[in-house]
C-alpha cells in the first residue's frame, strides 16, 4: 500500500513538474502526430493556458484546443462549412466566418458556439447565421457598442463586389447589416475595432497589375440598435502596391498597426511593411526586405503591449547555401528603435500561419503562439508557443534583418455607401466531436541563466 501510494506521488509530483515547466517555458513545439491538415490554420488565446485553433482536412474545418499540460484535444467538426476564414472569441464564445459546403448563391456564412463545448467530447449544438447577400466573408471581429453586441465581417458580394455585415444581437434575433463598400474595383481584406472606429484593410485595383492600399474608417455609431453604415463612411487611399492579404490589429485607443507585402518600395526586392497610425495620422513604416530569391508570403501579426514589439509572421521557401527550405520566421520589430537591425525566431519544415498574444502584467509571463501545418505528407498540425524577445531557446533557430523605415502618402474621402438591413434566426446544427492525441516534439522549459564574464 504504502508502495503504491508513493507511486501516485511521485506521478502526481512529475505531473506538477511539467506543467510548471510548461508555464515558464521559453519555447515549445506541439503537434497531433495521428491527425492531418490542409493550409489555412487560425488560432487565438483563450485563457489560463488554453489555446483555440481551426484547422481544416479535405472535407471541413473542424476545431480544438491546446491546453498546457494535458496530452489530448477534442476536435468538434463543422460539416457544413466548407472553409472557416477567421475566427475570435468573445465572452467564452466562438464565433467563425466563412463559406458553406453548398456552392450557391450567397453561401457566406457567421457561425458561432460556446468555448465550454471544447472541453469535453458531449454533442456540442453550432449556430449558423446565412448571409445572402455575400459569397463570403473573409475576416471577423466581435465588439459591443451603441448598447449592443456586434459581429462586423468583411468579404464579397453575390455581384463580387467589396461588402461588409454588421450583425447587431437583438437576443431574440440578429438584425444583419449588409454595405456597399467600395465596388468592384475593392477587395476587402482585415477588419479590427478601435475605441471609436471599425477600421478595414483593403486593396483598390488600378490595373490587371497594380493594387494599392485603402483604409476605411466606419464611425461607431452611439444610438441603440444602429449599425455601422450611417451613410458617409471616410477612407484614405496610400500608394502601397499590396500583394496578397493587409492585415490589421488593435493595440489601443485608436492606434492600430498594419501588415502587407508590397512591391518594389525605395531599392527593396522583396519588401514586407509595417505601419503604425494613430486615427487617420499614419506615425512610422517599418519595411523588410526578405530578398530577391525568397518565395515568401505574409502570415500574420501581432503586438505586445508593455513592449512596443510588433510580431511579423512569414513563411515560404527560403534559398540558403544553393538549396531551398521550407521556413518561417517572426521578426520581433521595436516601434521605437526603428531604423535598426531585428531579430527573428525561426523554425524550418513547418509553415505557421497565425499568431496570437498571451498577455500578463509579468513581462515574463507573456508569451506568443502560433498555428501552422507540416506540408510533408498529409500535413500535420502544428503548435508554437514561445516568449517575445528570448531567442536563446532550443526549439527555435533565430537569424537577423535589418528594418528600415520610408514614408507612404495617404489622401483622405469621405464617400457615401448604401447599405440594406434584414432580420436573421440562427439555424442550430449538432457538431461531431472526436478525440486525439497531442505531443510535445520540444519544450524549453526554464529561462537560461546569465554566463558570468571570465
Amino acid at each position: 500500500m504504502k508502495t503504491i501510494l508513493k507511486s501516485l506521488f511521485c506521478i502526481f509530483i512529475a505531473m506538477l513538474f511539467l506543467s510548471a515547466n510548461e508555464a515558464k517555458a521559453i519555447e515549445q513545439v506541439r503537434y497531433n502526430m495521428d491527425d492531418y491538415t490542409n493550409p489555412g490554420s487560425i488560432i487565438r488565446h483563450y485563457d489560463d493556458g488554453v489555446d483555440i485553433v481551426c484547422y481544416h482536412n479535405t472535407a471541413h474545418p473542424y476545431f480544438m484546443m491546446y491546453r498546457q499540460g494535458v496530452p489530448t484535444t477534442n476536435e468538434l467538426f463543422l460539416d457544413p462549412m466548407d472553409t472557416v476564414c477567421d475566427f475570435e472569441i468573445y465572452n467564452d464564445t466562438v464565433y467563425f466566418c466563412g463559406i458553406m459546403q453548398e456552392r450557391m448563391v450567397g453561401h457566406a456564412v457567421i457561425g458561432y458556439f460556446a468555448v465550454a463545448d471544447l472541453f469535453n467530447l458531449n454533442p456540442s449544438n453550432v449556430s449558423y447565421i446565412n448571409l445572402p447577400e455575400m459569397t463570403n466573408v473573409w475576416a471577423v471581429e466581435v465588439g459591443w457598442f451603441a448598447s449592443r453586441k456586434h459581429v462586423v465581417g468583411v468579404g464579397e458580394s453575390i455581384n463580387s463586389e467589396g461588402m461588409m455585415v454588421d450583425m447587431i444581437d437583438e437576443y431574440a434575433h440578429w438584425m444583419v447589416n449588409f454595405g456597399d463598400v467600395g465596388g468592384d474595383t475593392v477587395l476587402l481584406s482585415d477588419v479590427a475595432i478601435t475605441q471609436n472606429y471599425v477600421v478595414v484593410t483593403s486593396k483598390r485595383n488600378l490595373s490587371v497589375m497594380v493594387s494599392k492600399g485603402r483604409l476605411w474608417y466606419f464611425e461607431k455609431p452611439t444610438a441603440t440598435g444602429n449599425s455601422i453604415f450611417q451613410g458617409t463612411v471616410s477612407f484614405l487611399d496610400n500608394n502601397l502596391e499590396i500583394r496578397e492579404k493587409y492585415r490589421i490589429r488593435a493595440i489601443g485607443g485608436d492606434v492600430f498597426i498594419t501588415a502587407c507585402h508590397s512591391d518594389n518600395i525605395h531599392g527593396s526586392l522583396n519588401p514586407f511593411v509595417v505601419s503604425y497610425y494613430s486615427g487617420f495620422t499614419c506615425n512610422r513604416n517599418a519595411v523588410i526586405d526578405e530578398g530577391l530569391y525568397n518565395f515568401v508570403t505574409l502570415g500574420d501579426i501581432s503586438y505586445t503591449l508593455g513592449t512596443n514589439v510588433v510580431n511579423l509572421l512569414l513563411h515560404g521557401t527560403y534559398h540558403t547555401n544553393s538549396s531551398s527550405i521550407t521556413r518561417s520566421v517572426i521578426y520581433e520589430i521595436i516601434y521605437g528603435a526603428l531604423p535598426s537591425t531585428v531579430m527573428a525566431h525561426v523554425y524550418d519544415g513547418v509553415i505557421f500561419e497565425s499568431l496570437d498574444r498571451i498577455w500578463s502584467i509579468n513581462l515574463d509571463e507573456q508569451h506568443l503562439v502560433s498555428s501552422g501545418y507540416m506540408p510533408e505528407g498529409l500535413g500535420t498540425p502544428y503548435y508554437l508557443k514561445y516568449h517575445s524577445l528570448y531567442f536563446d531557446g532550443s526549439c527555435l533557430d533565430k537569424m537577423d534583418n535589418y528594418a528600415d523605415t520610408i514614408k507612404i502618402s495617404s489622401n483622405r474621402t469621405d464617400p457615401k455607401i448604401k447599405s440594406v438591413e434584414i432580420k436573421q434566426l440562427p439555424i442550430v446544427i449538432e457538431a461531431p466531436r472526436e478525440p486525439h492525441q497531442v505531443d510535445t516534439k520540444c519544450i524549453s522549459p526554464t529561462y537560461p541563466q546569465k554566463k558570468e564574464e571570465d
